[in-house]
């Protein structure tokens, strides 16, 4: 089996929507599984600290573009995991087949231990 690894701040599956596409049309996916860990540094800040930060840097003209950016602040690893699934059961672009058999997992970075999440 082939498995290709696509990682981003957050693991969030929106910001790997263009590499799950091209790799997809390249080679084909059989599975797409969403891991998120424990510990994760997007537990660290929200989505309004990270824009205002960034506007503080870059000034107002930038506004607009940065509100428009998912900044994938987090509160709750294993509620991001399900967000990212139900976020994923609503893509228009990634086929349906990846979409109905996608996983998702809370790997705890302290036991080593993989919890399935499942949408209810």
């Amino acid at each position: 089996a082939v498995v290709m690894v696509s990682r981003n701040a957050g693991g969030h599956i929106r910001h790997a929507v263009r590499d799950i596409l091209l790799l997809d049309a390249r080679f084909g996916i059989d599975e797409l599984v969403i891991v998120h860990h424990t510990d994760c540094g997007t537990l660290t800040f929200t989505d309004d600290w990270m824009r205002d930060t960034l506007k503080l840097r870059l000034g107002k003209d930038h506004s607009e573009e940065i509100d428009q950016i998912y900044w994938g602040g987090n509160t709750d690893m294993a509620a991001s995991v399900r967000n990212d699934l139900e976020w994923l059961r609503e893509d228009k672009l990634i086929r349906q087949e990846l979409k109905n058999t996608a996983r998702g997992f809370l790997f705890d970075i302290k036991t080593g231990r993989a919890e399935e999440i499942v949408l209810s």
